[in-house]
């Protein structure tokens, strides 16, 4: 799909300077690159991906239009508050369903104006996809979360209607699937357009002294991205075992339920601590640093 870049004139004057809107867009496409591997690795099949248009508009401009054949996620931006929307057309998620279900050719049409909470649970790692991704993407600007809040359509009118007089800025991207053009949106609040504008232009000092390491870290290296892994030292398993596992199986390793994880920080254990659930995901309670 060819990757032509749209023209930011046609973003009406207002709510956020173009500077600001071309920041973003190089992150966007970042963002789709690193997408479209992600999706073909998972559907089995080729996908390419275009930054499309930038539009300003407020968020409740946006929620007005999704009607029966658009399905919004509402994302959260934390450490900020407020909200992202990713939107898909059912469309879409019909065709990837198809994918992932193996549907047979000829098989009868799925009614396109619902997406059951079953079906929803199917394409949950294809909504991790885009989220994932986009997550890693924003990284060398600021860290984002982007996590999927909600559950369904009305599930996320709810949480963004407490915000819907915000300024907003639309990334429409295509997506080629499977020999077929679908469009996505990417909603993202008018402020943090503006941080990652702010982000992108170098602070001058005049002062010309060597900086001190934590400068140092917080500068150059504050973006940079390392490997962690949470290892529980001390299990053994069977290769006969390990050999039969399956998906949402219960793997018993013997430890006890207090044993402290240790946290690999480039193959190097650097903390440890202890897996907890957060925000719909596994996370590592830091508890103690080594050294």
């Amino acid at each position: 799909m060819e990757n032509s870049a749209p023209d930011l004139s046609s973003c009406p004057p207002g709510y956020l300077p173009a500077t600001a809107i071309s920041k973003v867009q190089r992150i966007h496409r970042l963002f789709l690159k690193a997408l479209e591997a992600r999706l073909g690795d998972s559907l089995q099949g080729a996908a390419a991906t275009a930054l499309f248009d930038a539009r300003q508009s407020d968020l409740a401009e946006c929620l007005a239009t999704v009607e029966n054949e658009l399905f919004p996620i509402a994302l959260d931006i934390a450490p900020h508050p407020g909200h992202a929307v990713l939107s898909f057309p059912i469309a879409l998620l019909r065709a990837v369903l198809d994918i992932l279900l193996a549907k047979p050719s000829g098989a009868p049409v799925a009614p396109t104006a619902h997406i059951t909470e079953i079906e929803i649970h199917i394409l949950r790692d294809f909504f991790e996809a885009f989220t994932g991704t986009l997550r890693k993407a924003w990284v060398p600007t600021f860290p984002v979360a982007f996590n999927r809040l909600s559950t369904g359509v009305e599930d996320a009118r709810q949480m963004l209607n407490t915000s819907s007089r915000i300024p907003v800025l639309v990334l429409t991207s295509r997506l080629k699937l499977a020999g077929a053009d679908y469009s996505f949106d990417l909603i993202l609040p008018g402020f943090l357009i503006r941080l990652a504008e702010v982000r992108g232009v170098p602070s001058q000092s005049p002062d010309r002294s060597s900086p001190s390491m934590e400068a140092v870290v917080n500068g150059p290296l504050g973006s940079a991205v390392v490997e962690l892994e949470a290892v529980l030292r001390g299990a053994t398993l069977r290769m006969g075992d390990l050999l039969a596992l399956k998906p949402d199986q219960v793997l018993f390793l013997g430890a006890p339920i207090e044993t402290r994880f240790d946290c690999l920080v480039n193959g190097k254990a650097q903390f440890s601590g202890e897996m907890v659930a957060g925000a719909n995901r596994h996370c590592f309670q830091v508890q103690n640093i080594n050294g």
